[in-house]
């Protein structure tokens, strides 16, 4: 029973939430920007990425598997060493729905991020660090995992010290999945961005669009800094006018 669970996607999605809500909870300013907006249509958009977002990590773990979509990363003769749990493949359709949440989550926050008049920059460096990071250490999760795999005879009967053991390495097993799941989904998303900038720009071509309240302040506050930062020009000592003589 315990590792019927531990070997789950149960936990990393727990590990996922957490992490969702913490980063939520520190950036509430950035979340709301997701969700009001000037325009009500956009708006909607936002919340739909917010939405499709939390369904993702539900719908995985209910229907699909995170490993197996890890595994989409790896070339196809080597996916099977992505889920050593020799898990049955998830039906074509239930992967489908987890294509399509992942498309309107990632998909969904690119176009709102373009809507911002966000730029190129932060997607393009984000690219590489998040494929790199994939590529490296997904290796050493397939280590990890197997280790857990053969951890389920030690399992049965174990005293609760071994598995107290077995759970603290066991959370760090899960933290990095979780880590390489948002690695995944900001790989994703910086895919999306120039594609979803190319259709804000189709439709908003023809309308005088402002970026949001916070993205105004945020340039507020870079020229008042980039001004203060620049020394003030000094007058010339001939432009400078002689004290009066007593």
């Amino acid at each position: 029973m315990l590792y019927r669970f531990l070997s789950s996607d149960y936990p990393i999605t727990l590990v996922l939430l957490l992490v969702l809500a913490a980063w939520g909870h520190w950036q509430r300013a950035v979340v709301l920007d997701l969700v009001r907006l000037p325009s009500r249509r956009w708006s909607l958009v936002g919340r739909a990425a917010v939405a499709a977002t939390l369904l993702l990590l539900l719908w995985v773990a209910a229907f699909d598997n995170w490993r197996q979509l890890l595994g989409l990363f790896l070339p196809a003769d080597e996916r099977w060493m992505s889920d050593p749990y020799e898990s049955a493949p998830t039906p074509w359709p239930f992967r489908l729905i987890t294509l399509v949440l992942l498309a309107i989550s990632a998909g969904g926050s690119a176009l709102v991020y373009a809507y911002n008049r966000g730029g190129l920059l932060l997607p393009l460096a984000l690219l590489l660090p998040a494929r790199a990071y994939l590529y490296f250490l997904d290796p050493i999760r397939q280590r990890i995992d197997v280790l857990l795999r053969m951890a389920e005879g030690r399992l049965e009967g174990a005293r609760l010290i071994d598995i107290a053991g077995t759970l603290y390495w066991a959370v760090g097993l899960y933290a990095l999945i979780g880590s390489l799941v948002l690695a995944a989904w900001l790989f994703v998303w910086a895919l999306a961005v120039p594609v979803a900038r190319i259709v804000v720009w189709l439709i908003m071509r023809r309308q005088d669009t402002s970026p949001s309240e916070r993205f105004s302040l945020y340039r507020q506050r870079a020229e008042a800094m980039r001004q203060a930062a620049v020394p003030p020009p000094t007058a010339s000592p001939e432009t400078v006018p002689p004290k009066n003589a007593e």
